[in-house]
C-alpha cells in the first residue's frame, strides 16, 4: 500500500507463504536491499530499517 507521510510517501509491503525461517530471513534481505537501491536512485537518503 502507499500512503502520504510527512510529506513522502510510505509504501507497505506483505508477503507471505514462506516454507522456512531462513527463507523468510533471506526475502526480509532481498527487499531491503531493493529498497535501499530505490532510494539511491530517487537520490533519498535512508532514516533506517522501517524507513527505507
Amino acid at each position: 500500500t502507499f500512503r502520504e507521510s510527512d510529506g513522502g510517501t510510505e509504501m507497505t509491503f506483505r508477503q507471505s507463504g514462506f516454507d522456512s525461517a531462513s527463507s523468510l530471513k533471506g526475502h526480509e534481505a532481498g527487499w531491503s536491499q531493493s529498497l535501499e537501491r530505490l532510494s539511491v536512485f530517487l537520490g533519498a537518503e535512508s532514516e533506517g530499517p522501517d524507513h527505507v
